[in-house]
């Protein structure tokens, strides 16, 4: 995750079967962290200047957590490419030499 946190954040992005612009974050997160407040820790101790996904993402998780975490949230995610997931596969993401890391200068 401190190496490829954007695509951490994209793959525990799940979209719902029933309706294509409901999402949840995926319950894999329980079986990394011991808690939901242990992932939004991580979420919170990271630099949003160094991970162009995590301020996206942190506005949906949001959204999740109001719902107790098992209810879909409508969301349209303009920064997060959930097509690069859908159409390639995380495993193929995760080989690529990805830009979504923000440069630092």
């Amino acid at each position: 995750m401190e190496k490829d946190l954007n695509g951490f954040l994209l793959f525990m992005i799940r979209r719902e079967q029933s309706d294509l612009d409901n999402f949840v974050v995926s319950k894999a997160v329980l079986s990394i962290f011991s808690e939901w407040t242990e992932f939004e820790k991580i979420l919170n101790d990271q630099d949003e200047s160094k991970w162009l996904y995590l301020g996206e993402f942190k506005e949906f998780y949001k959204l999740f957590k109001e719902l107790k975490h098992n209810q879909s949230v409508n969301f349209k995610f303009k920064t997060i490419n959930l097509n690069l997931k859908e159409l390639t596969g995380y495993a193929k993401y995760l080989s690529l030499n990805t830009t979504n890391e923000r440069q630092i200068e």
